[in-house]
């Protein structure tokens, strides 16, 4: 009897031996499991991680080529629009010569010749005079006339007295409406009392050509009355018209 519960005694410790041993390797194992998980937990982020750190790279070589892209196109633009601009310069500067060889001759050239400027003929009303002063009426002075005065009414037609090209038109307070026109060879013609007039500074004139229209007269010339001015120059020094006229 007293074998029997020995017997039993060692087999239950046996058994709570066996169950100890059973509890510790599933706890031993749970643990292990546990730590193995945290460890593939920890990788994952460190992967994300790189992977988010990677995305950032790409991200940042792709904004460093596209600003590259952007100023190297930047750079062409600038450089065609500067060719651009150089190619209307260079017409801008080679159409007058386009338009001189079409529309006038390479040189101008005075023949000595000029033909009567206004409607009415040899009707002179003041003189050419640069060695002696003349009356002014309007002025009630003495002066001198580097011009002749032609009478005219007012809108006759003003016409070019010789082949040329238009230097200047502009208005002065003694001549009104003034038109100064290159003859060549260092002779010019100047029309001034002029209005409508239809010319502009470039212009080809051929002979007898209108050029404008008598104004009425400036308060220099008011006594005298409507009239045409026309002064004749010689490297630009006034010379008398009237040994031109044919």
């Amino acid at each position: 009897m007293k074998k029997k519960k020995e017997y039993i005694i060692a087999g239950s410790l046996l058994s709570l031996a066996i169950v100890g041993m059973v509890f510790a390797y599933n706890t031993e194992s749970g643990d292990k499991k546990s730590q193995e998980k945290e460890e593939q937990q920890v990788a994952f982020q460190e992967v994300e991680k790189d992977k988010e750190t990677a995305k950032d790279e790409v991200e940042d070589v792709s904004s460093i080529l596209k600003a590259k892209e952007k100023k190297e196109e930047q750079k062409q633009e600038q450089k065609q629009k500067a060719e651009t601009q150089k190619e209307e310069v260079n017409v801008a500067k080679e159409e007058p010569k386009v338009q001189e060889t079409a529309s006038k001759p390479s040189a101008l050239t005075f023949k000595g010749e000029l033909a009567w400027p206004a409607a009415e003929e040899d009707k002179v009303i003041m003189n050419y005079s640069m060695d002696q002063t003349v009356y002014f009426k309007s002025l009630d002075q003495y002066r001198y006339n580097p011009a002749v005065i032609i009478g005219a009414k007012v809108n006759d037609k003003v016409t070019s007295a010789a082949a040329g090209s238009v230097l200047d038109v502009s208005n002065n307070e003694v001549t009104g409406c003034t038109v100064t026109v290159n003859l060549g060879d260092g002779y010019k013609a100047i029309y001034g009392q002029l209005k409508e007039v239809s010319k502009k500074a470039g212009d080809y004139v051929a002979p007898g050509e209108v050029i404008g229209y008598i104004s009425e007269p400036t308060k220099y010339y008011s006594e005298e009355g409507s009239n045409l001015y026309f002064e004749l120059q010689k490297d630009d020094q006034p010379v008398d018209p009237m040994g031109y006229f044919k």
